[in-house]
């Protein structure tokens, strides 16, 4: 592996309040630049502390900013704003912006323009309209990075092959977890041994399509009712989960599911609880490319899911995964069924589906995207 003699930096901006999906994966890709000789630095917003501890607890320099609402009435605070980004971009010596999510390109991307550096832009959901103002900000942008195939064909800002490109995720497949680590974790969350575990990680939010898999519960717990669910994700830590949180709840308890939930909150060991499921759900609205898939097919855990955006980009057949149809209780459970009664054949989709992450979707192949992707980019900035 090459690894540069100078050391550029890279800023990476990241819009959101709390730590997700888009902050871990912003961590992977610092770690995968770090190994090829860039410096990152985490740029995260003023009012949102836990991000920057996140990444300073992961030995990354961060530095906050503070966030203005782009408003044609009101321009001068984002022009402030834009000002003030700047300065800390050449105070940083930043050689390269690499926005985490649009909705820090909407922040960042022309504060990088004027300090004369390349912007990134990683495309993690799908977005499907855009205002005028926003499309001009991201004029911006150098290069948007798509993490699947469906998000570039579907994004509302037109993007040619010249500034676009998908790069899937990637991780390192660790070994599974052992056997008393799982009845360890069992313990703590109170489910005996031979009790089946369905889990789902994923913040407790109106993007995850937790009523359908409510209504699935139902239709699970009917046939099989020892099963629980166990979902791992905040629920607590911001007024938005919190709400929607009180919102499903509400519905758990209507359907007389409530008892076979639990919901354990915010977790730094999501691997290690994960380690005590039987099988893996992601019920959601829509998603980019969800890399919680990835990591339970690498610990060897079959995966059923909704088909939306990315997802079937990755579960492509039922050998390796089972897909239903958007807000399709029925069907989603109809496939936890069909694993929890067919244990030969959920090993089979287990087996398949950490091979296939092995194969495509490895720590190294990503690190070598990350690191082709920053050189093309400065390459083409020097030009």
């Amino acid at each position: 592996m090459a690894v540069r003699q100078a050391k550029l930096t890279i800023a990476h901006l990241l819009p959101w309040p709390g730590i997700g999906g888009t902050e871990h994966a912003t961590l992977r890709i610092a770690r995968a630049a770090a190994e090829r000789g860039y410096r990152n630095i985490a740029f995260y917003r003023q009012d949102s502390p836990a991000v920057g501890e996140f990444f300073r607890d992961a030995g990354v320099e961060t530095v906050p900013y503070e966030l203005a609402e782009l408003s044609v009435r009101r321009p001068l605070p984002f022009v402030r704003n834009t000002m003030a980004l700047r300065a800390q971009f050449r105070a940083h010596q930043v050689d390269l912006v690499h926005c985490a999510d649009i909705d820090a390109a909407l922040q960042a991307a022309p504060a990088g323009r004027l300090a004369g550096v390349p912007v990134l832009c990683h495309i993690r959901n799908p977005w499907a309209s855009m205002l005028r103002r926003e499309a001009l900000v991201l004029s911006a942008v150098d290069t948007f990075v798509f993490v699947s195939q469906d998000t570039w064909s579907t994004f509302a800002y037109g993007v040619g092959p010249a500034r676009g490109r998908v790069l899937y995720d990637g991780l390192d497949v660790q070994a599974p977890p052992e056997q008393a680590s799982r009845a360890e974790v069992r313990r703590e969350l109170g489910i005996a041994e031979g009790v089946p575990v369905i889990g789902m990680t994923a913040r407790v939010s109106a993007q995850k399509d937790y009523l359908t898999l409510a209504r699935a519960a139902k239709r699970v717990l009917d046939v099989v009712p020892d099963a629980r669910f166990v979902i791992v994700g905040d629920h607590e830590r911001h007024a938005a989960h919190r709400e929607h949180f009180t919102l499903v709840q509400r519905e758990l308890e209507r359907l007389g599911v409530a008892g076979a939930f639990i919901f354990t909150g915010f977790r730094t060991d999501v691997a290690r609880v994960m380690g005590a499921f039987d099988i893996f759900v992601l019920s959601t609205h829509f998603e980019g490319l969800p890399l919680v898939i990835l990591e339970a097919m690498a610990m060897q855990l079959p995966v059923v899911a909704t088909a939306v955006n990315g997802i079937p980009e990755l579960i492509t057949s039922d050998a390796v995964g089972l897909l239903a149809p958007h807000e399709d209780d029925a069907i989603l459970a109809d496939h936890l069924l069909a694993l929890l009664r067919d244990p030969a054949r959920a090993r089979d989709i287990a087996a398949a589906g950490r091979a296939l992450v092995e194969r495509q979707f490895s720590a190294r192949a990503f690190g070598e995207s990350i690191g082709a992707l920053y050189d093309d980019a400065l390459r083409g900035r020097a030009r």
